[in-house]
C-alpha cells in the first residue's frame, strides 16, 4: 500500500509481542545519495526492476541505459552524462568540496559496480572527468552539508519509466511553505531545552537567563526526580508533539497515539544519548532527561542515605529491576552512538524517527498515510545532513542500527513503568497511567 514511501525499519507500537525485525533485510533497501540538482525517489525492495534479467517482461518493457562510471543502471542525465545516483553524488561531493585524491596503485584501479571493497576515489573521480561530467554544471551554491534549496526537486525513479506513457501522478513532495520536518524538531528541541532549564534548575534567578545546558547533579532527591520525570516531561513530549507544525492536521485522537508510542522511545534515544555525551560510560553513570545522574557502582550509598526510602524496593530489588536495565542500554545505545560520535542533531533526527511511526497500533488508515508523507520528507532531510559526508549511505545505516537497540531498552522501561504504577511507587497520575496502557484498546473499546 504504501510503496512509495521511503523504506526504514519500523519502529512499532511499545507492545511487548511486537519487535523490530529485519532489520538487516530494511537497511538494505537505503537508496545512494544523488547531490545533483535532484532528489532520488526510493524504490521499495519488493519491485526488482533495475536487476530485471534479459528477456523478461520489464526487460523488453524498458531498457535502462548503463553509468558511464561504473557501468549500474543510469537514473538519468548528471552532470553531461548517463550516471548512476552514487556516482553523481559522489561527483558533485568532489567538486563542491574541493578534494584531491591520490591513487596508492598507479591510477589503474578498476571502477565497475561489481568491483570488490570500495572504489578507488582518484580513479572513480578520474573516470568521471573522462566520461564528460561537467564541473561547471556543479550548483556550488547548495551546501554540502546543510539545507535544501529552493530550487530541489525529486528525480523520477525507474519504477516511473515503466508508465512513461502515462501522464505521472504527482509525489507527496515537500513544498516550500512546509518547509524542513528536521528544522523543525530541532526548533522545538531548543524550545523543550528552556523549558527545562526552567522547571529544573536548582540554583538562584540568574542561572535561568544565562545560556548553555542545565549542570549534571547527583541523585539527592528520589521523590522529585520522579516527579519531574514522569509528571513534568511527559507533558514536555505532549507540547513538542501538538506544537509540530507538520502535525497540525492530524486528529487530536490519532495525534494521542503518536505520544503514547513516542514518550518512552523518546526517553530510550535521549538518556542513553545523555549518558555517552557527559561521560556516564567512563563514570559509570546514568544520566536523565532533568540532568541528574545515578552513580551505577556507588547505587548501595542512595538506600543507606535514606535517598532511595520512597521507592520501597530494597538495593537488591531496585538494582535487578531498573540497573540492570541501564547497564544493557550503556553497553548498546550508549556504546553505539559513542562508536558513531553522535551529534545532537543525529540524536534529535532519531528522535524524530520514533514520533512519525505510521505503525502505532490503531492509527486511521488516513493518518497513517499523512504519516508516511512527513516520514519520507525527515528521511530527506537526515540525507540531506550527511550531503557532506564522505560515505552518506553507511552513515544513514549506521544511525537507523540505533533504532534496534532503543526498542529494546523502551520496551524494558514500559515494563518497569508498570511496576512502578502497579505497585504505586510514584504518586498516581492519570496521564502515566494512560502512557503506561499505551495504544492497546481501539477507539471504541471500553478502556478499563
Amino acid at each position: 500500500m504504501y510503496t512509495n514511501h521511503v523504506i526504514v525499519p519500523n519502529i512499532v507500537s511499545l507492545t511487548p509481542t511486537l519487535f523490530l525485525t529485519s532489520m538487516e533485510t530494511e537497511l538494505a533497501m537505503i537508496p545512494s545519495t544523488s547531490t545533483d540538482p535532484q532528489i532520488p525517489c526510493f524504490v521499495p525492495k519488493e519491485e526488482p526492476i533495475l536487476d530485471s534479467q534479459p528477456n523478461t517482461p520489464s526487460q523488453l518493457l524498458r531498457k535502462v541505459p548503463a553509468c558511464s562510471i561504473c557501468g549500474a543502471d543510469s537514473t538519468g542525465i548528471h552532470f553531461g552524462v548517463d550516471a548512476c545516483a552514487a556516482c553523481s553524488a559522489f561527483f558533485r561531493r568532489t567538486v563542491v568540496l574541493n578534494k584531491v585524491y591520490i591513487c596508492s596503485r598507479g591510477g589503474a584501479c578498476p571502477i565497475s559496480k561489481d568491483a570488490n571493497g570500495q572504489k578507488c576515489r582518484a580513479c572513480r573521480f578520474k573516470q568521471c572527468e573522462t566520461s564528460g561530467m561537467d564541473k561547471t554544471a556543479v550548483q556550488h551554491r547548495r551546501d554540502a552539508i546543510g539545507k535544501y534549496s529552493a530550487g530541489v526537486k525529486r528525480e523520477c525513479s525507474p519504477i516511473d519509466m515503466k508508465t512513461s506513457a502515462s501522464p505521472a501522478s504527482p509525489s507527496p513532495v515537500q513544498s516550500q511553505s512546509e518547509g524542513s520536518v528536521l528544522e523543525d524538531l530541532l526548533e522545538k528541541h531548543n524550545c523543550l531545552m528552556k523549558k527545562r532549564k526552567i522547571f529544573y534548575s536548582n540554583k538562584g534567578c540568574e542561572e535561568l537567563f544565562h545560556e548553555g545546558d542545565l549542570d549534571i547533579v547527583e541523585l539527592t532527591n528520589y521523590e522529585e526526580c520522579m516527579y519531574q520525570l514522569w509528571r513534568i516531561e511527559p507533558r514536555l513530549a505532549a507540547e513538542f508533539v501538538a506544537e509540530n507544525k507538520h502535525l497540525l492536521k492530524i486528529d487530536p485522537k490519532e495525534k494521542a497515539k503518536l505520544f503514547r508510542n513516542f514518550v518512552i522511545l523518546r526517553q530510550a534515544v535521549e538518556e542513553p544519548y545523555l549518558t555517552w555525551k557527559f561521560g556516564g560510560l567512563d563514570k559509570g553513570w546514568w544520566i536523565m532527561p532533568n540532568r541528574i545522574y545515578f552513580d551505577i557502582n556507588q547505587g548501595e550509598k542512595y538506600w543507606k542515605t535514606g535517598i532511595m526510602n520512597q521507592l520501597k524496593l530494597t538495593h537488591e530489588q531496585a538494582k535487578g529491576l531498573f540497573v540492570s536495565s541501564f547497564m544493557s542500554a550503556m553497553k548498546t545505545i550508549s556504546t553505539q552512538m559513542k562508536n558513531l560520535n553522535l551529534h545532537e542533531k543525529e540524536m534529535i533526527a532519531l528522535c524524530g524517527l520514533t514520533l512519525l511511526d505510521p505503525t502505532v497500533a490503531t492509527l486511521n488508515p488516513k493518518c497513517k498515510e499523512e504519516i508516511w508523507r512527513i516520514r519520507d520528507i525527515l528521511i530527506k532531510d537526515i540525507f540531506n545532513l550527511y550531503e557532506g559526508h564522505e560515505d552518506p549511505e553507511l552513515r544513514m545505516a549506521e544511525l537507523l542500527m540505533i533504532l534496534g537497540s532503543v526498542k529494546t531498552h523502551a520496551l524494558k522501561t514500559l515494563e518497569n513503568m508498570h511496576l512502578i504504577n502497579t505497585f504505586q511507587l510514584i504518586a498516581q497520575d492519570q496521564m502515566f497511567e494512560d502512557i503506561c496502557r499505551g495504544n492497546k484498546y481501539n477507539d471504541t473499546d471500553q478502556i478499563p
